[in-house]
């Protein structure tokens, strides 16, 4: 898992942490369980909580179930130990664009995260 994706997705979801979710109290840096209905959203106690539950989420989109090594399995599972994923979505995202429709209903998503990965690296 490329660190740079994880960050660009963290910048992308919480309006370069601006947002309310992001903030403390909540601590919540991936927008895990925000659906805009509100109240709707996870809080997390600390920054490396919230760092390895948003790593171990993409991870688990990322890689099918048990596909991990034993690092990346226990940190996919602290992160669905706080919210859930469903096995059918385990491996949905082996590439940016499995992200569109699965994390995020926006069917532009892949290429928002990538612009904002392509715009981190230049500067």
């Amino acid at each position: 898992l490329d660190p740079l994706l994880v960050v660009a997705q963290m910048a992308e979801e919480t309006a370069h942490l601006t947002s309310f979710w992001s903030q403390r109290p909540r601590r919540n840096l991936a927008g895990i369980g925000v659906t805009g209905k509100p109240g709707e959203g996870l809080s997390f106690p600390d920054l490396k909580t919230a760092v390895d539950a948003h790593t171990g989420r993409l991870l688990a989109y990322s890689l099918p179930v048990d596909a991990g090594n034993e690092t990346q399995n226990q940190l996919i599972k602290e992160a669905l130990s706080f919210r859930t994923l469903p096995d059918r979505l385990r491996g949905a995202a082996s590439t940016l664009k499995g992200l569109a429709g699965t994390w995020a209903a926006d069917p532009h998503y892949a290429d928002k995260l990538a612009g904002v990965a392509n715009d981190i690296r230049t500067h």
